[in-house]
């Protein structure tokens, strides 16, 4: 059976519309499909050929032959006989109201993650909990509350799971008067000193290692994080009891947490060996695995900011590291390294300095071919433009970085090749020279809460001081004396570090050096090493030869004069030093009770 064919609409001519509109008809009554009244956009008024009744009852109507008389169904009844009339709505009309509807509420979603925003943030200054919050950072696809764009329904339900979401505790968990106090093993710290513990963590170390937010709630992190939790507590307190624990913690965890933990042990001085190098290799694996090498990273519950200052410190801690052990940092430079070192800002001017003192180290030390005689020519010829590269980094706004970029001077004149006497002469007042503006920027500095960049250059600036000290190619005995003068000061803010693993190592080598000294007679440190060990090249040994111009009269006498102002300054007993004006100078120090025989 064939379908009954649909009526085709034929677009009335105008006169015959006209004729129709002017028929007396029943006065319309109602207006279907038109809630918001006719416009001049919307189509005109269709008139219907059967009454509203017969329409409503699905009866035949032959309204259309008895007009202006009611049909014969209403007037058979004595029904009221009215029409209707409906306006066509058309398509485009449609999505058009839906597109608007979509536009008001995607501003009224905008509004209210906008306000939420600014709730959490004052909640969170005032270390207060409210039901309801979320954050929207660890929030992977969801944009800001600015966005232009916003995610469809599905997407947002998709962002919000359970494991992107930061987890929210009890009310109990952030509550400092229910939970007095946090137990690590066997040992119990109190709220009270992990408040104090964590105000001293935003104050003092977080600049120097911005890689998350200001932490206004200890009990909050606790809870997200326990290894970031205890990291931050044994930065601060050097607390034994923790070391145990983090050493665990970190050899098993894999979470973004877990990384943060690792750069910022990295980034200060520590009393207690956590092989710092291995720990910053796996931290850039699992960097790598969460995609903080990228400009943006979908899987990180962090800023933007935050994950890439993650990647480029370390970088930064890898480059450092490995100078204080004589070795190449695996990574180099990329593309968000590259962008982030024109940023004004801390980690840019940081990022900046290293990122030029590791192109540096490799084109000098590491890429070159050690056995080839010429070498040294081709260094000569390359320290040019290397010096002239670092002239043209601006002096950084921080005052720490100042340190680092004295070490990147010093490091350029050392690798300089001196053979002839008069060379070696030259060379000894540039490193004097420069080696005094590193000594008078780190007497001020507090070395425990400063970045571990500093600590190295203290490292570096004895070391090599002392190698000035024992060094006989000095052109006057003024200079002779102001370079055992800046060893003392440096020896001096050593052993106020003497806690510290490398510190305590340092201070061992010296001392037994200056005794070999004092034993065997006059031993000329060598510095050779350096171009190949680095910092490890300036240590030194008890297999350093007698000086090779040894035959030279003025060298002869100069190296007397320096083994005996070595000698009187009796490192082991200063207490009863022998007479030597230097050692008044270390006796009146600032504090003078603290001996070498305490720090041995």
């Amino acid at each position: 059976m064939s379908e009954p064919c649909k009526r085709k609409l034929v677009t009335l001519l105008p006169n015959t519309l006209k004729k129709r509109q002017q028929r007396t008809a029943p006065k319309p009554s109602t207006v279907l499909n038109n809630p918001h009244g006719a416009t001049r956009s919307q189509p005109k008024l269709r008139f219907l050929k059967s009454c509203a009744r017969c329409r409503k009852h699905k009866i035949k109507c032959n309204l259309s032959e008895t007009r202006p008389n009611p049909c014969s169904a209403c007037s058979r009844r004595g029904h009221d006989c009215h029409i209707e009339t409906v306006v066509h709505v058309q398509r485009s009309t449609i999505i058009k109201n839906l597109a608007d509807s979509i536009q008001d509420m995607k501003a009224l979603v905008d509004m209210l993650m906008l306000q939420d925003r600014l709730l959490q943030n004052i909640c969170q200054e005032r270390g207060i909990k409210v039901d309801g919050l979320f954050d929207l950072e660890s929030v992977s696809a969801y944009p800001s509350p600015m966005s232009s764009h916003t995610p469809s329904c599905d997407e947002s339900c998709k962002s919000l799971s359970i494991d992107s979401c930061s987890p929210v505790a009890s009310d109990d968990e952030y509550s400092f008067d229910e939970s007095p106090c946090f137990s690590l093993g066997s040992k119990e710290y109190p709220a009270s000193t992990i408040q104090s513990w964590f105000s001293i963590f935003n104050t003092r170390y977080l600049a120097n290692a911005p890689i998350m937010h200001h932490i206004s709630s200890p009990t909050q992190l606790y809870h997200q994080s326990p290894l970031l939790f205890w990291t931050v507590a044994y930065l601060v307190s050097k607390d034994a009891g923790i070391v145990g624990y983090l050493k665990q913690q970190l050899s098993d965890s894999t979470d973004i947490h877990s990384i943060q933990a690792i750069v910022l042990l990295a980034s200060f001085p520590q009393k207690h060996d956590f092989d710092i190098y291995s720990l910053l290799d796996r931290a850039r694996e699992l960097a790598v695995q969460h995609e903080l090498n990228k400009e943006y990273s979908p899987h990180s519950k962090l800023s933007s900011t935050h994950s890439q200052n993650i990647w480029c410190l370390i970088f930064v801690l890898g480059t450092l590291h490995s100078f204080r052990l004589g070795k190449q940092w695996s990574a180099s430079s990329d593309r968000l390294l590259e962008l982030k070192k024109n940023q004004r800002s801390y980690t840019g001017e940081l990022v900046n300095i290293t990122l030029y003192f590791s192109k540096m180290l490799n084109g000098l030390v590491f890429d070159i071919d050690k056995e080839n005689s010429a070498m040294d020519n081709l260094i000569q010829s390359s320290l040019s433009s290397w010096k002239h590269q670092l002239s043209s980094i601006a002096p950084p706004g921080y005052r720490s970085l100042h340190s680092l970029l004295s070490v990147i001077h010093l490091t350029l004149t050392l690798l300089e090749p001196a053979k002839e006497l008069a060379d070696k002469a030259i060379q000894y007042s540039a490193l004097a020279s420069r080696s005094r503006e590193l000594v008078d920027q780190l007497v001020g500095l507090d070395i425990e809460q400063s970045p571990i960049f500093v600590k190295i250059a203290l490292d570096f600036a004895t070391l090599l001081t002392l190698r000035l000290s024992t060094t006989p190619y000095s052109s006057c005995s003024k200079e002779e004396q102001g370079a055992l003068e800046m060893f003392v000061k440096m020896f001096k803010k050593l052993s106020s570090t003497r806690e510290f693993e490398n510190s305590s190592e340092l201070i061992a080598w010296i001392v037994n050096y200056q005794a070999t000294t004092v034993s065997h007679g006059s031993l000329y440190y060598q510095t050779y090493s350096f171009a190949t060990k680095l910092l490890q090249g300036l240590y030194p040994t008890l297999n350093d030869k007698q000086n090779p111009d040894i035959e030279d009269p003025y060298v002869t006498d100069a190296e007397y004069r320096l083994f005996q102002q070595l000698k009187n300054l009796n490192l082991s007993n200063p207490e009863n030093p022998k007479p030597f004006d230097v050692v008044d100078v270390f006796l009146r120090l600032e504090d003078e009770t603290d001996t070498l025989n305490e720090i041995l």
